[in-house]
């Protein structure tokens, strides 16, 4: 019997630093696969500490946000100033919003509009525009 430690199973983060800035997109990382067992965001926020450094300034929420992944703890432990979900059904922010309430942390959720982070490495913009503006 060989023990494994499933980190990243199936899923793909990623971290990009831009001068003061830092964003981590995260996957789909909550799932319980045969025969690796459960794979939870701790482990990957533990292995990449290094990389990730601690703090993001734009961060892509676990999966699409449900309040299920449990995930709250772990992605308000990097500090971020935006929490992007990947679905406007996601229930994430409301369960963040009732474990810590006090945080300002601002949500993104990509539901019908259409949403632009720019960045030239210390000012960190968000510009929000109508669906109907697509391509135009």
């Amino acid at each position: 019997d060989i023990s494994t430690l499933v980190v990243n199973n199936n899923s793909v983060w990623i971290h990009v630093r831009f001068g003061a800035r830092t964003f981590l997109f995260t996957g789909d990382t909550v799932k319980k696969t045969k025969p690796m067992g459960y794979e939870m965001p701790e482990e990957m926020i533990e292995v990449y500490a290094d990389t990730i450094g601690g703090q993001v300034d734009v961060l892509k929420y676990l999966h699409h946000g449900y309040k299920r992944d449990g995930a709250a703890d772990v992605m308000m432990s990097l500090s971020p100033r935006y929490i992007v979900l990947s679905t406007h059904l996601a229930t994430g922010e409301e369960a963040i919003r009732q474990k810590y309430p006090e945080n300002d942390v601002k949500f993104v959720n990509c539901g019908p509009r259409t949403h632009i982070f720019a960045c030239d490495g210390e000012q960190l913009t968000l510009t929000t525009e109508n669906e109907s503006k697509k391509g135009t």
